[in-house]
This record gives structure tokens, sequence and C-alpha cells, in this order.
């Protein structure tokens, strides 16, 4: 295994899950604080820029991710390659999530309700399947004998699992702000997962 191509690819990788989870933040705030402003936007027949540039950026951090996560299945030992090139192919699903989220609010300005709804339940589809190709992966390589980033693997595991039972959660009022805070400790377990497997010990 290549040391240098390995931390190289780790470090893009890492980077861009910060980019990406530090916007998610972002763009939920605005989304949660300004709900009103965006109903009132939408009847007036505009979309409010934030609901176009930050999935824009988001999208544009989940680039970043997948040339990082290319560069990765290049670096790893060949039994860790097609783990991670599945996680390859759940950041480019995400990232055509992120990137047409607007569309739903785009077809509903348009008149079209069945529209907003079919283009929202495709989007959910796609992201489901992202899921599951993310699952795969960090599953094979968090048990994999050859991959320096196990540990940190694990951890991203186990913070898709929260995420999953969050979720859940997240519909019942009573508990909608544990759900909160848990979605909060993914992100963090995410980033500090990507970030040991970043500086992971790699046997040249």
């Amino acid at each position: 295994m290549d040391k240098l191509a390995y931390k190289s690819a780790a470090t893009k990788c890492f980077y861009g899950v910060i980019a990406f989870a530090v916007l998610g933040i972002v763009g939920s705030a605005i989304t949660a604080f300004c709900l009103d402003a965006i109903a009132m936007s939408m009847l007036s027949g505009s979309l409010p820029w934030y609901l176009i540039v930050i999935p824009v950026l988001t999208a544009a951090c989940y680039i970043y991710f997948i040339i990082g996560l290319s560069a990765l299945a290049k670096a790893v030992d060949a039994n860790d390659t097609a783990a991670v090139k599945k996680l390859r192919v759940a950041a480019i699903l995400t990232f055509i999530t992120t990137l047409c989220g607007f569309l739903p609010y785009l077809i509903l300005m348009s008149g079209s309700l069945a529209g907003s709804g079919f283009m929202t339940v495709a989007l959910a589809i796609v992201g489901i399947i992202a899921i599951i190709f993310n699952f795969i992966g960090y599953v094979k390589l968090k048990k994999s004998e050859t991959f320096p980033g196990r540990k940190g693997a694990n951890l991203i595991f186990i913070a898709m699992i929260i995420s999953l039972v969050a979720s859940v959660f997240a519909i019942i009022p009573v508990v909608k702000m544990i759900a909160s805070i848990a979605s909060m400790a993914v992100l963090i377990m995410m980033i500090i997962g990507w970030l040991q497997i970043k500086n992971a010990e790699v046997a040249e």
C-alpha cells in the first residue's frame, strides 16, 4: 500500500466531510428558522437564494469527497477497493440528491403538486439506495484486516445506525429535540471517524 497516496486521499475525504457537514448544519438551521420566509417567498413565486446556493455548495463539497474516494480506492489494498468504491457510489448518489434538492420546491411553485411529490419520492429512493451502499461499504471496511482506518470505519458505521434511529424518532414531537441532538452527534462521529481513517498507521 502506498502510504503517501493513502494519506493524501484520506485527507481529501476528511476535509470534504467537514465541508458538507458544516453546510448541512447551516442549511438545516436556515430552514428551521426561516420557514415563514420560505413559505412567503414561494407564495410570491420566488425561491429564496439559500435554497439554491447551499445545495450547490454542498454538492461541490461532495465532488471533492468523491475525488478523495476515487484516489483512496486506488491507494488501499486490493481487498478493500470494492468497499471504497461502494462508498464512492453512495457519495455520487448523495451528490445527485443534494444538487437536485430544490427541484421539488420549483416544481411546486410551477403549480404541480403531483410533480413535486413525485420528485420528492424519487430523491428519497435515491437517498435510501445511497444509505444502503454506505452501510455495505463501511461494514466491509470495519471488518477488513487490511484497511488501516477500520477503527474510523466502525465509528462511522455506528453513527449511521444512530442516524437511522434518530430519523425514525424525529417524527415523534416529544423526542424530536433528542433526535436533533443525536443528529449533531452523528455529524461529529462522522468527522472523528474520517479523522481516524486519515491518521491511521499505514503499513508500507
